[in-house]
């Protein structure tokens, strides 16, 4: 199981993107991640998300309680909020959109 995050430069301005499986084995090491760049992104981009489970799910809300934007989410992450009935903390405008205006 993979996980990484990366730093991207949209025209908008600096996204980090977090990439590969979002499950219950990566989870604390994505924790790790996320914590030191929770006050420098407009944004965490999901569109690498290749899986993500109910610990992973866990995470991205209480990431978004606590402040966190995030955007462009993949097919995986959209079919289990759907599943969940839930929206995606979208606390940040998705990229697109601010691109658009």
């Amino acid at each position: 199981m993979t996980l990484s995050l990366t730093l991207s430069d949209r025209s908008a301005g600096a996204s980090h993107a977090i990439a590969g499986e979002l499950v219950i084995q990566t989870v604390d090491e994505a924790r790790q991640m996320l914590l030191p760049i929770l006050a420098e992104t407009p944004c965490i981009d999901l569109s690498g998300i290749s899986a993500i489970d109910t610990a992973g799910l866990q995470l991205v809300l209480m990431a978004g309680r606590a402040g966190i934007g995030f955007c462009h989410p993949s097919p995986e992450v959209e079919a289990l909020l759907r599943f969940a009935r839930l929206d995606l903390p979208t606390l940040a405008m998705d990229m697109d959109e601010k691109d658009a205006s």
